[in-house]
């Protein structure tokens, strides 16, 4: 893809948002193999490029999926929230069955804010699926989890976007 189309724009430049830097807590793990950063790298302001073996694409293969919190450190106004995930069908990387977004003024208590099923044909050869939710709520820690549509399948993500500069 990329000797066809060149670069994917979003990774080009560091992605400025609210959320840049800040801590994650992984409730589920990344897999070691492809852990791109490590703790820092869904929120270190770099996008993906078309490829899963570059560096900046986090893959998760457990049961849990992804199930990552993202500490804003204060409660914050949150009014966007964005992540890709890739799909490409010959590597077993699908995208989500569901894509849930939660936020929390403690840590404790979460509450779910929006709910996606993608409903991508898992037939589809190529694509990076931008997950989006906009709206207004006041919270600390926002939680994206999503579940595989498989249970072999990997999840890959790169980057969590909280209110989008």
């Amino acid at each position: 893809i990329r000797k066809e189309k060149g670069a994917r724009p979003e990774s080009r430049s560091i992605v400025q948002h609210e959320g840049l830097g800040k801590p994650v807590i992984y409730l589920g793990r990344y897999a070691e193999k492809y852990r791109a950063e490590g703790d820092s790298t869904l929120t270190n302001g770099l996008c993906g490029d078309w490829g899963y073996l570059e560096g900046r694409w986090q893959g998760f293969i457990d049961s849990t999926g992804v199930d990552v919190i993202v500490d804003m450190g204060k409660v914050t106004d949150i009014k966007d929230v964005e992540a890709n995930f890739m799909h490409q069908l010959e590597a077993v990387i699908y995208v989500p069955n569901t894509i849930t977004l939660l936020v929390s003024k403690d840590g404790k208590k979460f509450t779910t804010i929006d709910k996606t099923l993608p409903g991508i044909k898992t037939d589809s050869d190529y694509l990076v699926y931008p997950y989006r939710w906009k709206g207004s709520v006041r919270a600390r820690y926002v939680r994206l989890k999503a579940t595989s549509r498989e249970p072999d399948a990997w999840i890959f993500t790169d980057e969590i976007i909280i209110n989008k500069k």
